[in-house]
């Protein structure tokens, strides 16, 4: 009995000093509850990256865009394509680990030619003869943007920097000039009487009703590797997606999507 009662107080003893030990522990056991945040030592040593950037777009006009003439409609556009080049200057600043703000401002050329159904027409030719033909209108357009946006990016690696993002994208347009013109596709060889081209010129000026702002959404992937001593290189590629039309008159519906094709000098420092 006496080896019994003392193996019993042995365990009434073990369980009195463990459940003093856990009452002790519990501030640490609820801060497992508490948001995770990282750790002093591995923020401050996450990378920040800030430089400029030059790069090409390839431009996808979509919709119709009307040129009125006292009050007659001489083109109205359905879809067209160009290519543009862009620069500007963009900032990669960590939140944590692995989630990175980018925010960028830069100037964009969104232009293209923008082409109209074909029609058949009678023209003035050559020998100043009057002919039927088959004619098509396009209208080349200039449209310089003064673009924003703030990129959410998700790091895939951090060495070297991947990374893929998302964000709002918003432009206001600086330029927006035009030139129409009509061009002969059928019959073959027959030229206009006063420039004995296939193509000639009917109007050029500035497209009115401009939207101010237009928004877009845009989704980029990149990467950043060093080329020297703090210098870092970084091509990017991402997409243009409108939310909103250029103009404000509710009988046009033209918008500009856009593949964005891009490399950055960037220099790096520690947050």
């Amino acid at each position: 009995m006496n080896t019994f009662a003392t193996i019993l107080n042995l365990l009434l003893a073990s369980v009195v000093m463990l459940a003093s030990v856990s009452a002790q522990e519990v501030p640490q056991w609820n801060n497992m509850l508490d948001p995770y945040t990282e750790p002093a030592e591995v923020y401050d040593s996450l990378d920040c990256f800030a430089g400029g950037y030059v790069g090409i777009n390839t431009n996808s006009h979509q919709g119709a865009l009307t040129l009125i003439d006292n009050g007659t409609v001489c083109c109205q556009t359905k879809e067209g394509s160009g290519t543009g080049t862009h620069a500007g200057a963009v900032m990669y600043y960590p939140l944590t680990s692995w989630l990175y703000v980018s925010p960028r401002v830069g100037i964009e050329g969104r232009g293209g030619v923008l082409l109209t159904d074909e029609i058949t027409k009678e023209i003035r030719g050559q020998g100043n003869q009057i002919q039927t033909a088959t004619v098509q209108r396009d209208m080349n357009v200039y449209l310089t943007t003064l673009n924003t946006d703030v990129q959410l990016c998700i790091a895939l690696f951090r060495k070297p920097f991947v990374y893929v993002g998302v964000g709002p994208s918003v432009g206001f347009a600086l330029q927006s000039d035009f030139t129409a013109r009509e061009s002969i596709i059928s019959p073959s060889g027959m030229t206009y009487i006063n420039s004995g081209e296939t193509t000639t010129e009917l109007y050029s000026g500035s497209i009115q009703n401009l939207r101010y702002p237009t928004i877009a959404l845009r989704t980029v992937t990149g990467i950043a590797f060093p080329v020297g001593k703090g210098v870092y290189m970084n091509p990017e590629i991402g997409c243009h997606i409108p939310f909103t039309t250029n103009t404000t008159l509710a009988s046009e519906n033209w918008t500009t999507n856009m593949f964005i094709a891009r490399v950055g000098l960037l220099w790096r420092w520690k947050r």
